[in-house]
This record gives C-alpha cells, sequence and structure tokens, in this order.
C-alpha cells in the first residue's frame, strides 16, 4: 500500500533515482553510491518477470500526480504503469481521490510480503509482530475494495499522464 511515492519495485529508474537521492540527502549519505542503489533497485524488478507469481500494488490516486523528479520523468513513470497494470501476473489498483464512504482507509506506506507486514520509513523498517499484521491486513483489504482496477485504473493512470502536458 503507497501513498506518497510509487513503490519501489515498480519505479523507473530515473523516477528511482529521485527517490534515492533524496533518501541519501535526508541520511546525511554521501551520494557516490546513488548509481549501485538504483541498479540495485532495478535489479530487484526481475522478481515481476516470474509469471507464477502473483502481484498486486494499492496505490492512492495522489501518487499519479506527485511530480518526483519533474513532468518528463513522471510522465515515462506512468507509461511504465500502464505497461505493467498489462501484465497478468500484475494487478495495479488505483484509490480514487474521490472514493466514498471508505470507513477504513490508508494512512500510512506499508508493504505486505505474504503473511508479512514492513513499515518503510525514512531512515528504517519496521516489521510488524503477527497481531499487528491483521490490523494492516484489514486497512489493505478496505483499500483494495475500493480501488479500480484494470481498465479504470488505466484510466486514472492516463488522466495523470494528460496532466502533465
Amino acid at each position: 500500500m503507497q501513498i506518497a511515492v510509487v513503490p519501489g519495485v515498480l519505479q523507473t529508474a530515473d523516477y528511482a533515482r529521485h527517490m534515492v537521492t533524496m533518501f541519501h540527502k535526508l541520511q546525511n549519505i554521501g551520494l557516490e553510491d546513488v548509481e549501485a542503489s538504483v541498479t540495485a533497485r532495478i535489479r530487484r524488478q526481475d522478481i515481476l518477470d516470474d509469471p507464477d507469481r502473483m502481484f498486486e500494488f494499492v496505490m492512492t490516486e495522489n501518487v499519479l500526480r506527485r511530480r518526483v523528479g519533474g513532468a518528463e520523468v513522471m510522465s515515462r513513470q506512468l507509461n511504465r504503469l500502464i505497461r505493467l497494470s498489462e501484465l497478468a501476473n500484475i494487478t495495479l489498483a488505483i484509490l480514487p481521490d474521490r472514493a466514498e464512504d471508505l470507513e477504513i482507509f490508508p494512512y500510512q506506506a506499508f508493504l505486505m510480503l505474504d503473511e508479512r507486514v514492513i513499515i518503510d520509513g525514512a531512515s528504517a523498517e519496521d516489521r510488524l509482530t503477527p497481531e499487528e499484521v491483521a490490523v494492516y491486513e484489514r486497512m489493505y483489504d478496505a483499500s483494495f475494495a475500493a480501488s479500480a482496477t484494470g481498465d479504470q485504473a488505466r484510466a486514472l493512470i492516463a488522466a495523470a499522464a494528460e496532466a502533465l502536458r
């Protein structure tokens, strides 16, 4: 579940470069390792090519409009999201800004891997207990249920791309 930025495994190299640079600056880390970090992030995307693995990604609509790296970088990122959303093993769900009657909504970004939840912070990751995981599963399920998928998700992405022009 992502409420601020495109999930790392879906990022283009340019988008990832801007994200990695930002985190290095936040943590007062030198920028000499940015390219190695970007390369590692892009290499992890190979997992998406495995047709036997299924992936679901939920992000809020505002993620599509946040101009990470500027309009050109964001335009390429949105095009990548459209391409990825067409793959049979990937479900890309976009929680519309105008979703109504959400009793539970995402207020925090997190990564759910099978029965684990990882909260990715600016300086560290938190791994949750099984009891805490249940709370995030409910948040994920509610967000996914209220999200657009398939052609509807692609329409939201295309609208965000059109707004960049």
